[in-house]
């Protein structure tokens, strides 16, 4: 298996238990709380963790597999060749952008980190989340700049000469 296939496995599966350990925590949370009175504690900053962490560990699967939105007004008219190169110059802007992105949150994880900033219930350390998110940010540049290479070479391929 290619590593980037595992890297569209991993991170694929850390996004679902995300989305699970969210509904989990909110049927859970619903049920002790009507049937009981008793709502988890915390169940409001685990259901908000996850979903930002849901978030940043899907990016790079959809980096990779080109599943972002794209708009194309004229795009399709031109030949494969320039939607190649066009598609190319668009993820390498995406990398270039989120590397700035990650290297502002690594930056503001560490300003939290070095505080002790916590969240108010659990106190998980939001300087680890957001670093976690800085990582996954990285990630998801080189799969982008994975993405514009794959597209770059099936468009040089004489074979399809174009890309998906």
């Amino acid at each position: 298996m290619r590593v980037s296939g595992l890297v569209v496995k991993l991170t694929t599966a850390l996004a679902c238990g995300c989305a699970a350990l969210m509904m989990v925590t909110t049927f859970v949370d619903v049920m002790l709380r009507y049937f009981f009175g008793r709502p988890i504690g915390g169940a409001f900053e685990v259901t908000e963790i996850s979903m930002g962490m849901l978030v940043f560990f899907a990016l790079p699967a959809v980096m990779l597999r080109r599943e972002n939105i794209v708009v194309t007004l004229l795009i399709e008219r031109f030949p494969p060749r320039v939607q190649a190169w066009s598609a190319a110059i668009g993820d390498l802007l995406c990398a270039v952008a989120l590397l700035f992105i990650a290297w502002r949150m690594w930056l503001h994880g560490a300003r939290l980190l070095r505080f002790k900033e916590v969240t108010m219930e659990l106190a998980v350390p939001k300087g680890a989340i957001a670093q976690t998110m800085a990582v996954m940010l990285v990630l998801a540049a080189v799969c982008a700049l994975i993405a514009a290479w794959q597209v770059l070479r099936a468009a040089s391929s004489p074979a399809d000469g174009g890309h998906r």
